[in-house]
């Protein structure tokens, strides 16, 4: 088994489809890093030589602030996330109907047990689908504390960074930033890390690699359309606060604010059991009929 893990692992980190989108991802990050370091660092150069400091308090000029999960409607951030969900799934979770296509899988097979290769496969998948996206979130926090202080965020800062007490980690926020940062850390692997295996799970029905890389992606933009539209109508309706609870696209729960339909806690844990089941039962019910 040690001898699988390691060629898959050697497939799956040292290809140039984990190189790719994880340059895509550090570029977005690092621009977003240095745009809104520029600009804090800026804001805090004049509020110092003034009396702006009164109504633009330094904090809010904090590595945390303009994190990139926080920085929320400017482009880079805005591309970052949007090209999220693709991004992970472009690392190697295509690589199963690929194998099945050119007969390497109907290969490994006969050296292997089938549910012990897709084991394996799912978590160098799982691994390359978390690490793509986690890794230039981390160096946007970097590049961010090259220009601005990691003032400790206040309460008050909610009018800049939206970030409310419905918001998964809004307390350690507030109390723990640098614990905030290693849990989004943690939700958002988690999250891109399902996602990606769920694109795997797909990948023992299908056998074209753009279908199963594009067709998820599209059908997430599509829920993003319908959930944000139903919410806002259930809003007007009278349902006020409606939206912000139920916010279930990736979109959505990736970002720590879920601007403008916060993503909470329970909710982004509902949505992971529902793809981590997915992931697991859909290989399971395909390996019934497939002929090999």
């Amino acid at each position: 088994m040690v001898w699988l893990i390691r060629m898959e692992f050697e497939k799956a980190f040292k290809s140039i489809w984990f190189l790719l989108p994880l340059a895509i991802g550090l570029i977005c990050s690092v621009c977003s890093g240095v745009q809104r370091g520029l600009v804090c660092a800026r804001s805090l150069s004049l509020s110092e030589s003034s009396s702006l400091t009164k109504w633009f308090p330094p904090y809010t000029a904090s590595i945390y602030n303009q994190w990139l999960p926080l920085d929320i409607n400017t482009a880079f951030s805005d591309l970052f996330f949007f090209l999220a969900p693709l991004l992970c799934v472009t690392v190697y979770a295509w690589s199963y109907a690929q194998e099945s296509k050119c007969g390497y899988l109907a290969h490994m097979l006969t050296r292997t047990y089938r549910l012990k290769y897709y084991f394996i496969k799912y978590l160098a998948v799982f691994l390359t689908g978390g690490l793509v996206i986690v890794i230039p979130m981390l160096i946007n926090l970097v590049v961010l504390a090259c220009f601005i202080p990691a003032y400790t965020p206040e309460v008050f800062d909610l009018v800049f960074t939206y970030m409310g007490m419905q918001s998964a980690f809004a307390e350690q926020f507030y109390t723990a930033p640098g614990l905030y940062v290693v849990l989004r850390l943690i939700l958002n692997f988690l999250l891109c890390g399902l996602w990606a295996a769920c694109t795997l799970a797909i990948s023992t029905i299908l056998r074209n690699r753009i279908t199963i890389m594009v067709v998820p992606f599209l059908l997430l933009l599509v829920a993003k359309q319908l959930s944000d539209n139903f919410f806002a109508a259930m809003n007007l309706s009278g349902y006020m606060g409606f939206g912000f609870k139920m916010a279930f696209t990736l979109f959505d729960q990736l970002i720590a604010n879920g601007h403008p339909y916060n993503a909470s806690l329970p909710m982004t844990l509902v949505c992971m059991f529902i793809m981590l089941v997915f992931s697991v039962t859909v290989p399971l019910l395909a390996k019934r009929r497939d002929i090999l």
